[in-house]
Parts: structure tokens; C-alpha cells; sequence
């Protein structure tokens, strides 16, 4: 009987996420759908079933991952179903403008979202990794939380906070059969990136080379661990280059 291998992808509604599930469907995951808003959960587990024709229908469970209880739930119902879960892709996240002028509202946002929304996930499946000796946790870091930008001081704040979290993690688990990687992109085209004015659509990442870039980290034998990637923006790159 062939094994199921349950994949959690939290932000599942959004354009990385929504193309993170569509491609672990398509890879032969039972894909388990996180996001805030039930109706684009649904909307796209019919997708997958209607383009991928998965064997397992993927699983929709509206989740707001800042609420610890509600992750703890989730992944409650995942395990009773499943019994084990091999991969968590955190891609839910959350983007600002701002730095001086940003207020402590929207600051503690960012870090609900981006830092402790992940740290939740996170915490929620390590029991049952654990427990199975074995797991991968792949999570959308940022560019900006390896090198600081202006107009986005908050942000920065909340994905370097979120690298630091994962490097730290990542040394003390491996003990435990238990892979995270971290992905470092430059700006990718989608809905959560319409207030960046200053790169035109067609010069940012899509989502589609994030994709490429999870299959490439999940094609390594099992010695092998990608702990960081990063993916730059050409254009991005460029401008560094001229300000340096």
C-alpha cells in the first residue's frame, strides 16, 4: 500500500502558498491547506483536485496560525487523519511599509504574523516529527532578513528575527532526524508585494521560482540539508550594486 505523506502549507490561500500546494499536490502529497479564510481554501483544493487529480483530496483547515490554540488544533486533526507529517511549508506572511513612521500596532502585526505565526507551526508539528525521526520545515524567510532596507524597518525586523529563530533551531533538531530550511528570496511577484512601486512586475521573482526552489532542496539525499537559500532578484541585486 503506498504510503501518504501529508504536507502542511500554511498562507495556502496566497500566491506562494497557493503554488507551493499545487506543486506538492502534483508531487504526490496529501496537501494540508492553512489560511485565514475558508472560501479561497476551498476554491483551491478544487483547483488541485480538478488540475492534479490527487488521490487524497487535499484537506482545508480555515487556521489564523497567530493563535496558538487554533495551529494546535489543526495539526490535532492532521495527526488523528494521518497519523505523521513529513513536511511543513510555511509560507503564510505578512508585508508592511515602514520604519521611523510605523507605529507599534502595526509593528506588533508583523511580528504576529512572521514571527510568531511560524514559531507556532513550528512548535505544533515538532512533537510528532520527533516522535517519527524524521520531518522537513521549509519557511519563507526574506531577503530582508539578511540585509536591511529603508522604508521597510519592521519587516527587516520580523525576518531577521525569523532567521535567527530558525539557524538556532535548525542546530539543535537535526539530532533528530529533522531538516529545516530556510528561503531567502528577493521580491516575488504576488498580491503581498503591490505596495513595493519601485520594482516593475517583471522584474521580480514569481512564485513559480520559489517552487523550483523547493523541489531542488527536496531532491537532496538524506544526508543532505539545505539550512538557507537565497534567491535574488536580479534587478534588486543590481541596485545594491550601484548604492555599494
Amino acid at each position: 500500500m503506498e504510503s501518504v505523506k501529508p504536507a502542511i502549507i500554511t498562507g495556502a490561500s496566497g500566491g506562494i502558498g497557493s503554488a507551493i500546494s499545487r506543486a506538492l499536490a502534483e508531487d504526490g502529497y496529501q496537501v494540508c491547506l492553512l489560511a485565514r479564510h475558508k472560501d479561497k481554501l476551498d476554491k483551491l483544493a478544487q483547483d488541485i483536485i480538478k488540475r492534479y487529480s490527487p488521490k487524497h483530496k487535499p484537506l482545508v483547515i480555515p487556521t489564523d496560525i497567530t493563535k496558538a490554540e487554533q495551529v494546535n488544533e489543526a495539526l490535532d486533526a492532521i495527526i488523528k487523519k494521518f497519523n505523521r507529517v513529513d513536511l511543513l511549508f510555511n509560507a503564510a506572511g505578512l508585508f508592511k511599509l515602514g520604519t521611523s513612521d510605523l507605529s507599534l500596532d502595526e509593528l506588533n502585526e508583523l511580528l504576529a504574523v512572521n514571527l510568531i505565526g511560524v514559531f507556532n507551526t513550528i512548535q505544533a508539528v515538532l512533537p510528532s516529527m520527533k516522535k517519527q525521526k524524521s520531518g522537513h520545515i521549509l519557511t519563507m524567510v526574506s531577503a530582508a532578513g539578511k540585509q536591511s532596507h529603508p522604508k521597510i524597518g519592521g519587516y527587516c525586523a520580523s525576518k531577521f528575527g525569523l532567521l535567527g529563530y530558525i539557524d538556532s533551531l535548525n542546530k539543535e533538531i537535526i539530532k533528530h532526524g529533522i531538516k529545516l530550511s530556510a528561503i531567502c528570496p528577493g521580491t516575488v511577484n504576488t498580491n503581498m508585494t503591490k505596495d513595493i512601486t519601485w520594482l516593475k512586475e517583471s522584474e521580480r521573482l514569481s512564485p513559480e521560482d520559489i517552487v523550483k526552489t523547493m523541489r531542488y532542496i527536496l531532491s537532496l539525499s538524506p544526508s543532505g540539508l539545505i539550512s538557507e537559500i537565497s534567491v535574488d532578484c536580479a534587478r534588486e541585486r543590481e541596485e545594491l550594486g550601484k548604492a555599494e
